[in-house]
């Protein structure tokens, strides 16, 4: 596996990407409100009855949890969290298959995945909030149980990984479909949890994926985030060349009609999957390979601050 982290992402890298999601301005919008607005708190820890942790202040926290004595004792902010009545948690479907294993500039699909989830899982973790996660694979949906704490945070990073670090797929394997994830997902009868669905979106089907989403939606808030790159969405006028270890394709960028084809298939594709979300009320976001996933979703949320 080669150690350049543009093709495979690290333990180290991502450990380090989820310390600086501690600190994004963002929170997991358990109400219907726009993603990445800074505006909601989790409810999962607050000012409930039972203690919970005494951790440091972030950057908008309720100043009504700061407790002063140590505070004034160690000359650093931290806040008192107390547990409420209702238990919350964040599931994240990160998808892992051959076809994140793409990238014509940048960082793989498949590493750009990895960060974001690293990022979100990082502000989910600081909030003592519980984390669980469906990991797509070209073999199989690994799953990682829903618990909150430092360990549970590396271990799924850990996760990621490992699983990266196995594209592409070799040998033609069927896997399973993001419908398939999806569905899973119902069946585990998950509510009032936040769903962060991590993919290129590629099999994306309008009316079964679409379906599902609604399910989700019914007792969940969803956001979708979805990871391309620009060469997918668009073929250019020069010839390209492009292989997945064991077979190459060779696209004349002369053919004219060829390429309309191609680009008006990934229009109606993707809007189609924007559409899937947007027509529940759930938020859609589209992130590039061709851009740092932190600064990405930092300018996203400072966007919305304002």
């Amino acid at each position: 596996m080669s150690s350049d982290e543009r093709i495979y992402t690290n333990f180290s890298r991502l450990s380090l990407l989820a310390k600086k999601g501690r600190g994004l301005s963002w929170r997991p919008p358990y109400s219907k409100i726009s993603p990445l607005s800074g505006l909601q708190k989790s409810s999962q820890r607050g000012r409930g009855l039972d203690f919970v942790e005494l951790r440091h202040y972030f950057d908008g926290d309720d100043v009504r949890c700061i407790d002063w004595r140590v505070t004034q004792r160690t000359g650093q902010a931290f806040i008192r969290l107390y547990s409420e009545e209702k238990d919350k948690s964040a599931v994240l479907l990160i998808d892992l298959r051959s076809s994140m294993f793409f990238a014509s500039d940048g960082v793989m699909k498949s590493v750009l995945a990895s960060e974001l989830a690293a990022i979100i899982a990082g502000r989910i973790q600081v909030e003592g909030d519980r984390i669980g996660a469906l990991m797509l694979t070209d073999t199989h949906i690994e799953s990682h149980s829903a618990m909150r704490g430092e360990k549970s945070l590396l271990s799924l990073l850990e996760k990621v990984t490992q699983l990266g670090g196995r594209l592409p797929a070799q040998g033609q394997i069927e896997p399973p479909s993001l419908d398939d994830a999806l569905h899973l997902l119902c069946q585990q009868k998950i509510k009032e949890s936040q769903i962060f669905i991590i993919s290129d979106f590629v099999d994306f089907i309008d009316k079964t994926s679409r379906a599902l989403l609604s399910q989700l939606a019914r007792h969940n808030n969803i956001i979708g985030l979805r990871v391309s790159d620009p060469l997918e969405d668009e073929l250019p006028n020069s010839n390209v060349l492009m292989g997945d270890g064991l077979l190459q394709l060779e696209i004349n960028g002369d053919n004219g009609q060829l390429r309309q084809r191609y680009n008006r298939f990934t229009i109606e594709h993707n809007q189609g999957v924007e559409n899937g979300f947007l027509s529940i009320g759930q938020p859609y976001l589209a992130l590039t390979t061709h851009k740092e996933s932190w600064q990405q979703l930092f300018s996203m949320s400072s966007a919305r601050r304002r």
